[in-house]
């Protein structure tokens, strides 16, 4: 553990403040996560070049859970697009996870921006031989596209400079030499932090970076005063990652980043600092309060209730977008369906048993226990466990959800994650169009109906009433609540059985997604949809609610669902 004694005691202090320090303990020990030493080096360490110094190559680290995937296994390059012309086609070459840089044809960099993160990228360096390069292996990582660490053939040299392998570009020269010869797997671990501005503009602190390449850390916090060699000027606004193409063929693999708590990316889990904003989840006896900045956004409704459900659920605009019928007598409300509880899930044939209704012969999915209830200024988190218990008193089967909720400027959001355990038995999920993930709207956004001004879009573009039954990534329904467009799109991730699902998507406000209603929405044969949990095992589900203001367009909802199968889950 010699390199985790280097790091300064106040990084360190504030590292375990942030809840990161389990992202250091790994990577900086070479054992990060499952990872493997790379095999172009041999299993014992192996000391090279400077005396004492045990390269060890990271490489094929897992990513955590919540890392964005930027290059990854059978990934693609939507993440990333040309420094130019973000219309531009990428000439790299992508084969087998790995991306090639295509000399002269110029560099890349992220669609997204960010502030601080975590970073991990697997580089290698072309070899001398290689006719389509120059011979140095020259290439670079650019934070921000403001401050770059140098990809460089360095190995063997004894007087590191600040042109060389690991350095921070025409800044700082890294610590150790640490560079693997060409034509061998290295890594790179990044911790960032940004510069931090007031208002006006002006700097109130600079930016840091803390840098490990092949198990050695060789820059330890440090401090960068201005932008570095081509880099863009520093400014307040986050930035993309960029890959320099110096007209030499190196290569990429396994490329993710993790957001460090302090910022997010601006278009997603913004928290209102000005007011002190925050997600806050109060307990009562028989629900949960949730509110966000103060104001409500939804109550979970878990003790003496067919099953748990949400409401109200109140959209951007402060109007609530779900039915008030059955929890709340309203005017202009009609009493169909009493089963359609605002914000729900449950499925019509579990093991024959129908978990969808509220009929007497219906089986009740009953609350067990909350396995966690926390708030925070960006998320507050409700885990819960549920037992599906049928008419005659008997547990089919258990489940264990999670729900998020983000606090956005001008928007809200929620991740809805379920997986259903076979703990007692095999269990069938049947074939019905009754289900799963659900929301019923308020009347004015029904398609149809003496009140409903509403529509419906899914991401293949089929509008309206045609959206019944087909397959998409998502779905949005928009409509007028007290002269205000808003909408609802629900996101099917694309790690779900059976992805992209069926929506069950009616004309007069009911939305669900449904991934089991072959019969019904393809005309095939019963029981077609069936899909079973063998005994002992499980199936998860993931889902994110997207509220926003106006059509799918005014809500960017595609560019949303984009940023949503980007985290890994």
């Amino acid at each position: 553990m010699r390199y985790i004694s280097k790091l300064r005691p106040g990084y360190v202090k504030t590292i375990v403040t942030l809840s990161m320090i389990y992202l250091l303990l790994g990577f900086l020990a070479g054992i990060s996560r499952g990872g493997n030493i790379d095999p172009n080096i041999p299993s014992d360490d192996k000391t090279t070049g400077n005396a004492g110094i045990v390269r060890r190559a990271v490489n094929r680290v897992r990513p955590p859970a919540g890392a964005i995937i930027l290059l990854g296994e059978g990934g693609d390059l939507s993440p990333w697009q040309m420094e130019k012309d973000e219309k531009e086609q990428i000439p790299w070459k992508l084969k087998d996870n790995v991306l090639q840089i295509a000399p002269k044809s110029g560099s890349i960099m992220t669609r997204r921006n960010f502030r601080d993160f975590r970073l991990h990228l697997e580089f290698n360096i072309n070899d001398k031989s290689d006719p389509a390069g120059d011979g140095t292996g020259n290439s670079g990582i650019y934070i921000q596209r403001r401050y770059e660490v140098q990809i460089f053939d360095s190995q063997g040299k004894v007087d590191y400079t600040y042109q060389d392998c690991g350095a921070i570009y025409k800044f700082q020269k890294a610590d150790e030499s640490a560079c693997l010869p060409a034509g061998q797997w290295q890594s790179y671990d990044i911790i960032f932090y940004a510069p931090r501005w007031d208002a006006a503009g002006k700097k109130l602190s600079n930016a840091r970076i803390t840098v490990v390449q092949n198990g050695i850390l060789i820059h330890d916090h440090v401090e960068i005063s201005n932008k570095t060699g081509m880099g863009q000027p520093e400014g307040p606004s986050d930035g993309p990652i960029l890959l320099q193409d110096h007209n030499n063929p190196v290569r990429f693999r396994n490329i993710w980043i993790v957001e460090l708590p302090q910022a997010k990316p601006q278009t997603t889990h913004k928290t209102d600092t000005g007011t002190g904003g925050k997600v806050r989840i109060t307990e009562h006896d028989d629900k949960l309060t949730v509110q966000i900045n103060g104001k409500l956004f939804t109550e979970y409704y878990f003790k003496d209730v067919p099953r748990p459900y949400y409401y109200p659920v109140i959209g951007p605009t402060g109007e609530g977008i779900t039915r008030n019928w059955p929890m709340k007598e309203t005017a202009d409300e009609e009493r169909d369906h009493p089963h359609h509880r605002s914000l729900w899930f449950a499925h019509g044939d579990v093991n024959g048993n129908n978990f969808w209704s509220e009929e007497k012969t219906a089986g009740r999915i009953i609350h067990d226990k909350f396995l966690e209830i926390s708030s925070g200024p960006e998320v507050g988190v409700i885990r819960s466990q549920d037992n599906w218990v049928s008419k005659e008193g008997e547990i089919v089967c258990t489940d264990t959800r999670s729900t998020k909720f983000y606090n956005l400027p001008d928007s809200r959001m929620v991740d809805f994650e379920i997986t259903i355990h076979a703990s007692h038995g095999q269990v069938t999920l049947g074939d019905t169009k009754e289900g799963s993930m659900a929301i019923r709207l308020a009347p004015t956004m029904r398609l149809k109906g003496e009140v409903g001004q509403g529509h419906i879009v899914n991401s293949v573009g089929v509008r309206d009433g045609d959206a019944w039954g087909k397959r998409a990534a998502w779905c949005d329904y928009y409509g007028p609540v007290k002269g205000q467009i808003v909408g609802v799109a629900i996101f099917d991730h694309p790690q779900n059985p059976r992805h992209p699902t069926w929506w069950q998507v009616r004309d007069y406000g009911l939305f669900a997604a449904n991934p089991f209603g072959i019969h019904d929405f393809e005309n095939q044969p019963a029981h077609a949809g069936d899909l079973t949990v063998e005994a002992g095992k499980e199936v998860t589900f993931r889902y994110r609610f997207y509220f926003h203001q106006g059509d799918e367009q005014q809500g960017k909802v595609a560019q949303m669902y984009h940023d949503y199968t980007a985290v890994k889950h």
